[in-house]
């Protein structure tokens, strides 16, 4: 189940769409249990397959019921459910996605049109932007795009998540949603195991340290003890806890010190 790409070829669709047409999908189950989809009333027309010629028909009200006109039937009932129109939650999706990077500066509306600022990842060398844009597929997107971004602050370093559509912008680098990010079905959240700054140019600087490859693994780790009540209350007994999960999990994965561990958490 790719839930990632699910979710962007719906954005991607740029309003609602029929439910109808997704409910054996498994990702859309996950996604909707989930909240990533919200009602957004019932569709104007479907197919009506109950007479003899399948045609396009009209979703209509009358007598407290929902049904359709079929110019040989008449108004066929249908059910509320047989009709639903839903959107994708993106607001919900760019909340956890700056809670996941950890970002500053966040904005809980858009910053101008469909463009939001999922928020300022901190980073030793600068703070590095992130914005959420649907599709960048053509010019009038790009316009669309660069128009908002020029009512914010001018960043040095910054990424640009779309759902669809990879048109370069200046300044920016663009990232598709199901490269960057991973649903986990058990929690209910997605998660970022693409490293961001290093995309958005951040020279890499070498401390004598080893990289931080662990971060977004240790992120997941411990959102997943978290969302299934496998979280201890003492600190040090949770980040051993968490230490041992993540050698399970990630066998072939340099594993963060016990103290890297517990500041995670203390910022969590």
């Amino acid at each position: 189940m790719n839930a990632a790409r699910f979710l962007a070829e719906i954005i991607a669709q740029g309003g609602p769409v029929y439910a109808a047409r997704y409910q054996t999908r498994p990702e859309f189950k996950a996604l909707t249990s989930h909240g990533f989809f919200a009602d957004a009333g019932v569709v104007q027309s479907v197919l009506c397959d109950d007479c003899s010629s399948p045609h396009d028909a009209c979703v209509d009200f009358e007598d407290g019921q929902y049904g359709i006109r079929c110019p040989d039937l008449g108004f066929i009932t249908k059910s509320r459910s047989d009709l639903l129109a839903v959107q994708a939650n993106v607001p919900k999706l760019v909340a956890q996605l700056a809670h996941t990077l950890g970002c500053k500066r966040i904005k809980s509306t858009p910053i101008f049109a469909e463009t939001r600022r999922v928020g300022a990842i901190p980073h030793p060398q600068a703070d590095v932007m992130v914005y959420f844009h649907p599709v960048l597929r053509d010019g009038s997107d790009l316009h669309a795009l660069l128009d908002a971004l020029a009512r914010e602050s001018k960043a040095q370093f910054g990424v640009v998540l779309t759902a669809e559509g990879t048109l370069s912008t200046p300044g920016f680098a663009t990232v598709l949603l199901e490269d960057c990010v991973t649903f986990n079905e058990e929690t209910g959240r997605f998660l970022v195991d693409a490293n961001l700054p290093m995309l958005a140019g951040v020279p890499f600087k070498n401390t004598g340290g080893r990289p931080r490859e662990y971060e977004a693994k240790l992120a997941k780790v411990i959102e997943a003890r978290t969302a299934s009540g496998r979280a201890l209350p003492g600190q040090n007994e949770e980040a051993r806890a968490v230490l041992a999960d993540f050698k399970s999990d990630f066998p072939d994965t340099n594993a963060p010190a016990l103290s890297t561990i517990k500041r995670r958490l203390s910022e969590l």
